[in-house]
């Protein structure tokens, strides 16, 4: 085939996600639904699949999600895969994991894929007119597209500089699409394919399909079967952190505020609004838990 459907990290999971509103019983479906979608497309664009890695959210993943995929990735094209950081043992080990009976199932009893001296996998096929390359590194589009210093990954240029024998790269890792041409050599990363996260929320996740021959490259956006995510949980935790800080800060400027349970109450006595009666029947309480 002279052409690619390309996906990466589909990070397929039993539990439901934090920011999903999908109910348990739903979401393995709304997975496998987003999974043939991918299978029939592959069909119908005649394009070979590859996936460049994160198959599984975990190396060790139940045995009702790794089911549910192994029948369904068998629907569509022939197809490409190697592993990412979140399919391998410790980052490095495929044996005994989710991945590995994966790759049993379609028939790779021999690993074909290999590993970088910083334990990435990586897969290439240069010895073919299509000089192509699956490699799972955190790769950034430019420099600017680098939330911080310390984010890590490299830049799709350096990642061509290292590899000026490759002409197509297709990479994982960074959830973000972007699709980098330099000089005809072309760097893909086509980021999630389903929305896991709360920061995602507006994210339109995509696949891209590559003609090798015109080289041209499309993006197609992937469906959300049911489209259920809430970033709530996120604003609820920064409602959390806003009041933990506020505390915080009044005890730095000195201001009255106490951890102590009966310095507290004692406080709360000296409010006027409350009734002599009261105040005695606590102030009793309060001597006898002394």
């Amino acid at each position: 085939m002279s052409k690619y459907l390309v996906a990466g990290d589909t990070h397929f999971r039993r539990s439901v996600p934090e920011a999903r509103l999908d109910r348990d019983d739903e979401w393995i479906d709304v997975q496998m639904q987003a999974l043939r979608w991918f299978g029939n497309l592959s069909l119908e664009k005649k394009a070979e699949r590859i996936f460049t890695g994160d198959i599984f959210d975990s190396s060790n993943e139940p045995l009702s999600i790794m089911d549910s995929v192994a029948g369904e990735i068998l629907y569509g094209t022939p197809l490409s895969i190697i592993p990412g950081n979140h399919d391998l043992r410790h980052h490095t080990q495929v044996r005994r994991t989710s991945y590995g009976i994966l790759e049993r199932v379609l028939g790779q009893t021999e690993q074909k894929w290999e590993m970088t001296e910083d334990n990435e996998p990586f897969l290439k096929w240069i010895e073919t007119r299509d000089r192509c390359m699956i490699i799972h590194t955190l790769t950034w589009e430019t420099e600017k597209q680098r939330p911080h210093p310390d984010a890590g990954g490299i830049t799709a240029d350096e990642l061509l500089d290292r590899y000026p024998d490759v002409k197509w790269i297709f990479t994982g890792d960074n959830h973000q699409a972007f699709h980098h041409e330099r000089d005809g050599r072309h760097v893909i990363n086509p980021g999630c394919f389903l929305r896991h996260k709360a920061n995602e929320i507006d994210y339109i996740p995509t696949v891209f399909l590559v003609d090798l021959d015109t080289e041209g490259v499309e993006v197609v956006s992937v469906p959300d079967p049911s489209g259920k995510i809430t970033d709530a949980h996120r604003r609820g935790k920064e409602e959390r952190d806003e009041r933990l800080q506020a505390v915080i800060d009044k005890v730095r400027d000195g201001n009255a505020v106490s951890f102590s349970f009966t310095d507290n109450v004692t406080d709360a006595l000296r409010d006027k609004k409350v009734s002599p009666k009261v105040r005695k029947e606590v102030e009793e309480i309060m001597e006898v838990i002394r």
